[in-house]
């Protein structure tokens, strides 16, 4: 029988450190060319917020979290040697204490043929993530930049990326600056206006578009901070955090942006892939999408590889 932490309720933040400090030592032993969103800690920090835990194995950790609503275990990310197994072994004991479904997020082609074999299943007709996506941010696929090629603009298939630029240059002036540490006090200012903006947008809550960011407004080892500001008064108009996914590929976690400067948004995502380029990132992944309009957004930045993935379930179909 697994002994599972989550019967323990007493995780502090040095215990969570401490995993993921685990995670990326797998990661660079077993996936140092991995290019897969969830092996960045910015993404588990995140996903992990309202509650976190883990199981370690011989070469091997599953950290798993709970969905806000509705109590159900969620398996988010894996490392090491046999991961298909290590999740199965998991996800059936969270399931066998709590009797409710466990779903697997993240799963891609060669995980997925594993676990439906072990005797997970995929989604039925009527089941999705929540109301507004079926696979939450992996409805549509991750979009992974060649950061040099992003970077540098060149040729026929970036013409209206290099157009849009000079536009934005020619209107505005900008600077982005690498902070050595992020002060929450610092970001308020911005961060408010941009939940704002998103929840009259896109009606999505203001609590939990706080929650969801609040987590970037520290200072971590483990999370790169740049700062955007416009260069004619000085005033903070942006900001940036990133996490290393493996030696070739950052994560882009957070793009917070005021919304007044027209088309900030595209020319700080051209700004990241310059950031992932100048510290010796191959790839820039700017993750999945939960729908039609953020995936062709992203779609215009010319993705080297796109990875599908998907949710799994394991419950009751399988136990009985």
């Amino acid at each position: 029988m697994l002994r599972l932490a989550y019967i323990s309720m007493n995780i502090t933040k040095e215990d969570i450190d401490k995993e993921l400090g685990n995670l990326r030592n797998l990661v660079s032993k077993f996936h140092g060319d991995f290019c897969d969103f969830e092996l960045c800690n910015g993404y588990i920090l995140q996903a992990t917020r309202n509650y976190f835990d883990s199981r370690k194995f011989s070469d091997g950790i599953v950290i798993f979290t709970k969905k806000l609503y509705g109590d159900n275990f969620v398996v988010v990310t894996s490392a090491g040697t046999n991961r298909a197994e290590n999740i199965y072994t998991v996800a059936k004991e969270l399931f066998e204490n709590s009797s409710k479904h466990v779903v697997i997020k993240n799963v891609g082609k060669e995980l997925e043929s594993k676990l439906l074999k072990l005797g997970c299943r995929h989604y039925r007709v009527d089941e999705r993530w929540d109301d507004k996506s079926k696979y939450d941010d992996n409805t549509f696929s991750e979009q992974v930049l060649d950061a040099k090629r992003l970077h540098e603009l060149v040729g026929p298939d970036f013409k209206s990326l290099r157009e849009e630029q000079t536009r934005f240059n020619r209107e505005y002036q900008i600077e982005v600056k690498k902070w050595e540490g992020c002060d929450p006090k610092v970001v308020e200012g911005v961060l408010k206006k941009w939940i704002d903006n998103m929840h009259l947008r896109n009606d999505w809550n203001k609590d939990e578009l706080r929650a969801s960011h609040e987590m970037f407004c520290d200072s971590r080892g483990d999370l790169i901070h740049f700062g955007v500001y416009d260069s004619k008064n000085g005033n903070l108009i942006g900001f940036l955090v990133f996490s290393e996914i493996s030696p070739k590929c950052l994560g882009y976690n957070v793009l917070v942006n005021d919304f007044e400067y027209k088309n900030l948004y595209r020319i700080l995502m051209l700004e990241g892939a310059r950031i992932a380029d100048s510290l010796g990132y191959q790839y820039l992944n700017i993750q999945g999408s939960e729908d039609t309009s953020q995936y062709l957004s992203k779609r215009r930045l010319k993705a080297e590889i796109e990875i599908p993935k998907e949710h799994l379930i394991f419950d009751s179909t399988i136990c009985s």
